[in-house]
């Protein structure tokens, strides 16, 4: 697989790597929310939360098809 052949599969995980780290990010949000005393923050935080997380879901689900197409592409 070639440099040009495989840069979709590196932004793909670039983008999975990201959302992860969002992902965390939130959760130590969320938590530091909880522990000053500012629930309704955290409540706000954890819709963006799943939404962080059906994003990662989506990625990781594209991954295996973007994968095969590049490496298909590396065939020919």
């Amino acid at each position: 697989m070639g440099a040009a052949k495989d840069n979709l599969v590196k932004a793909a995980l670039q983008d999975y790597s990201t959302e992860h780290m969002e992902i965390a990010s939130y959760k130590a949000l969320i938590l530091a929310t909880q522990e000053i005393g500012e629930p309704t923050i955290g409540e706000s935080l954890k819709e963006v939360l799943a939404e962080e997380e059906a994003m990662a879901q989506w990625l990781d689900s594209q991954l295996p098809a973007i994968v095969r197409e590049a490496v298909t592409q590396g065939k020919t």
